[in-house]
């Protein structure tokens, strides 16, 4: 298909403004095509949302509606961390990798087998009944969700604790309520802090099976409140390792940016993936390089390891 609008762009039947669509729009998959190659999947995403103005797409889409909207970006953040943890756990970090882990998850979400474990929204799960329940992220910012939260509305709040009322009758025996030390959501990563409609529940129906309860933080107005508005710049305990993690990181940053400085025109350089090559231009921190084995290709330098020779 895009080799056939290459052609069409070219194609004096077709009027001019149809043309110039065309064009633009070959351009833009061009240039993403090009960048595929040296971009992680986590920046390659960023940058087809960026290309395309996605989210302003989104703001017009739903304009009036502010809170759907968020969501919506939301969720591709969401998307943004899944292809972030990716990067992380994978030694092939190909596009076509993480494709492929994404097809092979929806495709395991649509078989159908009798002895399995139920994965569901509790707005689906309404009229059901299992044996055993698992409800997952009891924390503040899920559970009551964060928009309900925001909005500091009773009944907001009352129509999240009536949808856990829900998730809690579905289990016949036995439900396990779980939540994390802390979460990394939307790409940041922050403590979590125990759901309120944990704190609600009677504690002689409770057996807490966390040996490490202490170092997860209770509910209160109070709590919730500092931590929303000041955890960033107020924290009091203070990490030694991701300090320390900083440093080093920084000292990384700065060779590197040394060794970018020596990335020019004529310059041998080598790249992990393409081999040696040869810098043949440079535009901003766009680099052209022709490489000995994979021909000439543009690289993002400040995205990718070149190492000059």
């Amino acid at each position: 298909m895009y080799s056939v609008l290459i052609d069409i762009e070219s194609n004096s039947d077709i009027s001019t403004k149809a043309r110039n669509s065309i064009s633009a729009f070959v351009d833009t998959i061009g240039t993403l095509r090009t960048i595929k190659e040296v971009y992680p999947v986590s920046k390659l995403i960023e940058k087809v949302l960026e290309t395309t103005d996605y989210y302003e797409y989104i703001d017009d889409l739903y304009k009036g509606d502010t809170e759907e909207a968020k969501d919506r970006k939301d969720n591709l953040k969401e998307f943004i961390s899944i292809a972030i943890e990716f990067e992380q756990s994978s030694e092939d970090q190909s596009l076509e990798e993480f494709l492929t882990g994404v097809a092979l998850t929806s495709e395991s979400n649509e078989e159908e087998e009798i002895d399995k474990v139920s994965l569901m929204t509790i707005h689906t799960s309404k009229g059901l009944e299992f044996p055993v329940v698992f409800l997952i992220g009891m924390e503040e910012g899920l559970f009551p969700i964060s928009r309900a939260v925001r909005s500091m509305a009773e009944s907001d709040i009352e129509e999240e604790r009536r949808l856990c009322y829900v998730g809690i009758t579905r289990a016949k025996e036995t439900l396990y309520m779980t939540l994390t030390q802390k979460r990394t959501l939307y790409g940041k990563t922050n403590p979590s802090i125990a759901s309120r409609f944990m704190e609600e529940l009677p504690k002689e129906c409770i057996e807490k099976l966390n040996k490490e309860e202490n170092q997860i933080t209770s509910y209160s107005k109070a709590n919730y409140n500092v931590l929303d508005k000041y955890k960033q710049k107020y924290m009091t305990n203070v990490n030694k390792s991701a300090v320390a993690t900083k440093v080093n990181a920084t000292i990384k940053d700065t060779t590197k940016e040394s060794n970018l400085d020596d990335i020019k025109p004529g310059a041998k350089v080598h790249h992990p993936k393409f081999g040696v090559g040869t810098v043949v231009g440079m535009m901003g921190s766009d680099v052209t390089i022709a490489f000995e084995k994979q021909g000439i290709k543009k690289i993002n330098k400040e995205y990718t390891t070149l190492d000059v020779l």
